[in-house]
């Protein structure tokens, strides 16, 4: 194809490019001068600046102007309103040289209307011409290579996704699996876990349950890596630890709602004889209208002192953010260290919460009229007296097994009552059953 290098006739600008190409980096600058318009692409983020909606200004010489029409077979036109010239974009930002002939699509400027159309026309020779088909062969692999990078980084993030919403997945069916067994209070580990136990535990043998059904779960136990399957004890210690500061938190936050709130404290000591006190707390639900009660923390008690248990149940109270204005109420025991009107604790607790009354807890109070009412009357003692000797000779061995021989030879049909703890007299209701069945097992016999 022949090279075009006469040039039409062209009105210049009032501008005078720079050419500095030695020190310019990449091709986005190195062929934009600086007297170039502000209006039209000043890199290769830009795309061709191509007005339409305007009314472009008309040659004064030959009547002629800009038409938008142009685009349609030019893509490469664009069009600078404060010049009243055209540029080639391609050329601009990819051309290996300047060449005189194409110094006005540029740096310059074409706005020669009436020489600009048509087969001879300045745009469809410069189209025609050597430089311009190599430059918009350039720009039509950096395109191409733009679309290409694009739509890798768009299968990279979509893959990113999916793979930020699997882990979670899985993540929240460990969390679920957790609270299943923290509801039903059943034990998380089994004595062995290792890949040969026949039972590994409630935990794994339930994530193995939900794996035959939920292919995520299943590719990220036997086919992720193994340091990211969140099953080890430590995890599921510090997940449990993050979900009950979670409801900790909730239940606060109820309590602050509340506004007013009582509390309830025990002591008792734990599996290693390690005093600890239970701290508890009541309050109503305004828009529920019921009455909500929440264990808060056990309290490690290194000294039973009123002194030092009333400053425990500050601090409990400071760490969960209560006010401690207003706490209306306070229920212990009723042991004189709790109970003392002059140095016991629910007096020093009344000295930093003045609204704070003390009530005798019910369940103790019901307990101890229980008992003296039992040591006054002596028919009274002595018939649950009678009861537990009854309930213990029936639960031992040899006793127990004839008891249950015989219950079924009685009633055929009927469960026999059994009772496996020979220490101690576990229920009222227990020994009744067990009196009950006791006389009737006697008098079918003795009929």
């Amino acid at each position: 194809m022949a090279v075009v290098t006469e040039s039409e006739p062209n009105e210049p600008i009032d501008m005078e490019p720079e050419f500095g190409s030695n020190n310019n980096e990449g091709c986005s600058s190195r062929h934009v001068a600086n007297g170039t318009p502000r209006d039209i692409a000043k890199g290769l983020e830009d795309k061709p600046v191509q007005p339409h909606n305007i009314t472009f200004p008309k040659n004064k010489e030959n009547g002629r102007s800009f038409s938008s029409m142009r685009y349609q077979k030019h893509a490469w036109l664009e069009y600078s309103v404060s010049k009243d010239a055209a540029y080639c974009y391609p050329c601009r930002f990819f051309s290996a040289g300047i060449h005189k002939s194409d110094e006005c699509f540029i740096s310059i400027g074409y706005r020669n209307w009436k020489n600009a159309t048509g087969r001879t026309g300045r745009l469809v020779k410069h189209s025609l011409s050597q430089r311009h088909l190599n430059a918009a062969a350039a720009w039509a692999d950096f395109e191409n290579n733009q679309q290409s990078q694009h739509s890798i980084r768009s299968t990279l993030s979509q893959a990113w996704k999916d793979q930020i919403q699997n882990n979670r997945h899985y993540l929240m069916t460990i969390v679920q699996i957790l609270l299943y067994c923290a509801f039903q209070e059943i034990a998380l580990r089994g004595h062995r876990e290792g890949e040969d136990s026949q039972n590994r535990g409630n935990f794994l043998k339930l994530i193995d349950l939900v794996s035959r059904h939920d292919s995520v779960v299943k590719n990220k136990i036997h086919d992720g890596p193994k340091n990211a399957i969140y099953t080890s004890h430590g995890i599921q210690d510090e997940l449990l630890a993050l979900l009950a500061k979670k409801v900790l938190h909730k239940i606060c936050q109820a309590v602050k709602e509340a506004g007013f709130y009582s509390i309830i404290v025990d002591e008792s000591r734990d599996s290693s004889k390690q005093e600890q006190m239970s701290l508890a707390v009541r309050y109503v639900d305004i828009e529920e209208g019921c009455v909500h009660e929440h264990f808060i923390a056990f309290m490690q008690a290194e000294h039973q002192d009123a002194e030092s248990l009333s400053s425990y149940i500050k601090q409990a109270l400071i760490t969960y953010d209560f006010d401690i204005n207003k706490m209306v109420s306070q229920g212990y025991d009723g042991a004189s260290i709790m109970s003392g009107h002059c140095s016991g604790v629910q007096t020093r607790v009344r000295e930093f919460a003045p609204l704070a009354v003390y009530i005798h807890c019910y369940a103790h109070v019901l307990n101890l009229v229980l008992v003296d009412s039992v040591r006054s009357v002596a028919t009274a003692s002595e018939f649950f007296v009678l009861l537990e000797a009854l309930y213990v000779l029936v639960s031992s061995s040899k006793i127990h097994a004839l008891f249950v021989k015989l219950q079924r030879q009685c009633n055929p049909n009927q469960q026999p009552l059994e009772f496996k703890n020979s220490q101690r007299l576990v229920g009222f209701a227990d020994t009744l059953l067990l009196t009950q069945s006791v006389v009737h097992t006697m008098h079918f016999f003795l009929l």
